[in-house]
């Protein structure tokens, strides 16, 4: 069973009472800010660097092996680019996502369909 916590517009204020006794669990963040990702790097024991990646919007994509688990930033087609869009930034939206013993997290800028 995966429950899907979807906190969007700044409103995990309670994250610190999410229980983890479900099988697991998936935290969807739309376009968090820094205090919030910091939050959720200190409650799940994540490196800062991989906060820092996850607000800059130009990363690449890129697999990080952390000592709980995976980061991986990866970019998927933006339907809605321009069509003067030529590089990956622009033709792309960024996704970062958390792979953790019990839990997933996923963090992008605007909704994506397939989320």
């Amino acid at each position: 069973m995966i429950r899907d916590w979807k906190l969007k517009n700044r409103c995990c204020l309670g994250l610190e009472r999410i229980e983890l006794k479900a099988d697991a669990i998936w935290l969807d963040f739309v376009d968090p800010s820094e205090e919030e990702l910091l939050r959720v790097a200190q409650q799940f024991s994540l490196p800062q660097s991989t906060v820092a990646d996850c607000l800059n919007s130009e990363h690449l994509p890129k697999y990080e092996r952390l000592e709980k688990g995976h980061f991986i930033i990866t970019r998927a087609y933006d339907e809605n680019c321009s069509d003067e869009a030529d590089s990956v930034q622009d033709l792309t939206r960024k996704v970062a996502i958390f792979i953790l013993e019990k839990v997933l997290i996923s963090v992008h800028r605007r909704g994506q369909p397939f989320l």
